[in-house]
């Protein structure tokens, strides 16, 4: 009775779902029943996570899964694993996250528990689509929406799935389509009777009228979010609806009515170690307090948000997080492979014995060349598309290993121009600056690990980058970035291709021409591809490399090597063929600056 009502508080009024937990805990310690204490410290846990005390729910959750493992209580243990991880899962750290959802995976399969199966690849997913992993978090949301046929009622399970396949579609920045799926989730919700996750759909229908720019209708949702997490004391998501709140306000340019929401939400943040959020509102304080025109107070958030951000975005953390994933799946496949081994052998030895008895030795002989037979099919498949698929790896590696030397080249660069302007300028626009390099460091960081991004986030990077160059030249050149392409979000192309070309056209084509100069970067799709073309009205290839000759300088670009050795690898495990070509531009033997065409193969 205790843990039912423990249940039915929590999402409503967790400070009551506690305080039934710790009463149920007294209870089946005081009559020693084992698996009720096993319960009781999960359910504990779980009433201060939806409190949004991520660590005091992780200290229960621990202990619960002290307790489940002593006594060797499965059910017990996997619902600790899951609730464990969820707590990792807030405080940013996702490498525990996911080794304590794919442990209690694991256990779920054995008990053929499949509402814990739901539940754990749901959050499974969640995980992979806070690391920009959309196919892996879309593949495991279809995963759970599958096993939930099995369930009597599911509603509730395609209540989260909808809305979790809302915030994959937010990602990916197609806003109208999250919206439906929102809306599905909170008709459910409704039905239900989750005021909880009513406050989370409205909040997030709220951020996707934001990102439409439909500010008014934004301010309405999140408004009812906000006041419907107070009601019920929802610190997760009256912290979500104070800062989306605050970016409508801020987007508005109305920062001093934002400030005091940042302010609350970073409170908030801070007291429950919600380091994403924490993050999340460094980022808009330093952006309120700029347009107020308080620069330190900026600098100083800006700051704070660039070191956490680094804390958060450590180089090994996707890999470790594969590794897990790879390591389970692996055990998975030989438990799998040990039963049939096994079964098979027992199969075959009673076939044996009865082709003695029945047929003899030629039975026998025959049954031996077919399993040697089988045998060698097996090793000789098995070997070749092992060497398929190291042949590959080795390919991805190599594109993979091209684009960890760009980005440091490209930093490199960026660094100096920093340098360059804040040693030249006033503050004010050295601080322009500096936000802005921030921005594209977060940017180029949050895209670090990807193959692909959408063509949006790359023209978005490229607007960043030409804009802090022609900052650094003191807009001595003209620039113009044009898409032709109605749906740039749909088109998905390598990041860090065209930054290099733009840079040589600046660099080594504009920047030593007197008079006017004009770069014109083009997007339109043709004959089945994306092309990107770059166009400069420089002093073209041939007198740039004569005026590096004679600075006794080498006329090579290193991101242009690497990108075009980068394509190479990436072609031979794309589909398609992506390509680059250079024209010297003329009028009547005159250079009149160089074209760049980049043709991209559809993804």
């Amino acid at each position: 009775m205790l843990i039912s009502l423990s249940r039915a508080y929590r999402l409503a009024v967790p400070d009551s779902a506690v305080l039934f937990s710790k009463e149920a805990y007294d209870l089946a310690e005081k009559i020693s029943y084992q698996k009720g204490i096993a319960t009781a410290l999960n359910f504990i846990g779980t009433a201060y996570f939806f409190k949004g005390d991520y660590p005091t729910a992780q200290e229960y959750q621990k202990k619960a899964l002290a307790f489940a493992q002593l006594n060797r209580f499965d059910t017990q243990h996997a619902n600790a694993l899951n609730s464990l991880a969820l707590a990792y899962q807030y405080q940013g750290n996702y490498f525990a996250a996911l080794d304590s959802y794919l442990k209690a995976l694991e256990l779920e399969e054995k008990s053929r528990n499949y509402v814990g199966q739901v539940k754990v690849l749901a959050n499974i997913g969640i995980l992979w689509k806070k690391q920009g992993d959309y196919d892996n978090a879309i593949n495991y949301y279809k995963q759970a929406l599958q096993l939930s046929d099995s369930l009597k009622d599911s509603r509730l399970v395609r209540a989260n799935i909808n809305n979790n396949m809302g915030t994959v579609l937010i990602d990916q920045k197609k806003y109208n389509e999250a919206i439906d799926y929102f809306l599905k989730s909170m008709a459910l919700n409704k039905e239900l009777g989750n005021k909880v996750f009513i406050a989370n759909c409205l909040g997030n229908i709220g951020l996707c009228y934001l990102n439409l720019k439909e500010f008014t209708l934004a301010e309405k949702n999140l408004k009812q979010s906000l006041q419907l997490a107070q009601d019920l004391k929802s610190n997760e998501y009256i912290e979500l609806a104070l800062l989306n709140l605050a970016d409508v306000y801020l987007r508005l340019h109305q920062p001093a009515k934002a400030l005091p929401l940042s302010k609350e939400s970073l409170a908030l943040s801070k007291k429950f170690n919600n380091k994403e959020n924490i993050l999340l509102n460094y980022r808009a304080l330093a952006s309120e307090y700029k347009e107020l025109g308080q620069q330190s107070l900026a600098i100083s958030f800006l700051e704070k948000a660039l070191d956490l951000s680094d804390s958060l975005k450590s180089a090994d953390l996707n890999k470790k997080i594969r590794d897990i994933q790879n390591s389970y799946e692996l055990n998975k496949k030989e438990s799998e492979i040990s039963l049939l081994e096994k079964d098979a052998a027992l199969k075959k030895s009673a076939l044996k014995e009865e082709k003695i008895l029945r047929y003899g030795l030629i039975g026998i002989v025959a049954g031996l060349c077919v399993f040697i037979g089988i045998v060698y099919y097996s090793f000789t498949t098995k070997a070749s598309l092992s060497k398929k698929l190291q042949k590959q790896r080795e390919e991805i590696l190599r594109a993979q290993a091209l684009r960890a030397q760009m980005n440091p080249h490209f930093i490199f660069n960026s660094l100096n121009s920093i340098q360059f302007l804040i040693m030249k300028v006033e503050s004010t626009k050295a601080f322009d600056y500096l936000a802005k390099f921030g921005l594209l460091l977060r940017k180029i960081m949050d895209n670090s690990e990807r193959d692909l991004i959408s063509l949006s986030d790359e023209i978005e990077i490229l607007k960043l980058y030409v804009e802090l160059e022609s900052l650094r030249f003191e807009d001595s050149f003209e620039y113009k970035i044009e898409s032709l392409v109605e749906d740039e979000t749909r088109l998905e192309i390598p990041p860090m291709v065209i930054q290099p070309y733009i840079e040589n056209a600046i660099l080594h084509g504009l920047m030593p021409k007197q008079g006017e100069r004009k770069l014109i970067i083009t997007f339109l799709e043709q004959n089945g591809s994306l092309l990107c073309e770059v166009r400069d009205n420089g002093i073209g290839r041939a007198e740039a490399m004569e005026i590096t000759r004679r600075k006794n300088k080498i006329f090579a670009s290193k991101g242009m090597q690497y990108t075009s050795e980068r394509l190479q690898a990436m072609n031979k495990f794309l589909n398609g063929k992506s390509e680059i070509n250079i024209f010297d531009l003329n009028d009547n033997g005159k250079a009149t600056g160089t074209l760049v065409k980049i043709m991209f193969a559809y993804a």
